[in-house]
């Protein structure tokens, strides 16, 4: 049946790009903002800051790191079943509320918009991690599984006692390995197809 799949090659690319350049556009937009201070400061924060490069960057580079995250998912969704079909699923709704995080900035109206957007991002991305350890378990890819595992262990850890701030970057940072990590499963999984003549 998984031969009439089309490869998870382009979705391996896309889904370790874009942790790369998710980290790239937070990690540079903080450092050019003297203000912005870690475990402090929000991520709303870089959207509205005073220094033009740092809300620029933060705001485009959140669109085009949304509009990946999308498309990551909707490949995820399309090259895997169960479980991780769904982890999809969560990943194209997480990659739509990150665009929006970047146009609903928190300077628009009271800023319950980007509030909401900020938290239902949070929100699918935990989902679409936590699917993918059920997803990948079930398909035998337990190193993947386990490393879901740990970072969501981690982000419920860093949760405790600790300010929205730092949870906030704890969160991403733990969802860049994410992406790295099926990314990395993904291109396993090209390399294997391409191993075995029943799968091409």
């Amino acid at each position: 049946m998984n031969a009439t799949k089309r490869s998870p090659a382009p979705y391996a690319v896309i889904g370790i790009f874009t942790g790369l350049l998710l980290a790239l556009v937070i990690l540079v937009a903080a450092e050019n903002d003297p203000s912005w201070v870690l475990g402090e400061s929000t991520l709303a924060d870089l959207g509205v800051s005073g220094v033009k490069f740092t809300a620029d960057l933060f705001m485009y580079g959140s669109i085009i790191a949304g509009i990946l995250v999308f498309v990551f998912g909707i490949g995820k969704a399309y090259v895997e079943d169960g479980c991780s079909r769904a982890s999809g699923i969560m990943a194209v709704l997480t990659g739509i509320f990150l665009i929006l995080i970047g146009y609903y900035t928190a300077d628009l109206g009271n800023g319950n918009v980007n509030e909401t957007v900020t938290w239902l991002f949070f929100i699918f991305m935990a989902l679409a991690v936590i699917l993918s350890v059920f997803g990948d378990w079930a398909e035998g890819k337990r190193i993947n599984a386990v490393i879901a595992s740990v970072l969501i262990v981690v982000i419920i850890g860093v949760a405790v006692g600790k300010p929205v701030g730092y949870i906030e970057i704890a969160s991403i940072a733990c969802f860049v390995l994410w992406l790295f990590s099926e990314g990395a499963k993904m291109a396993v999984d090209v390399k294997a197809a391409g191993s075995n003549p029943e799968t091409a």
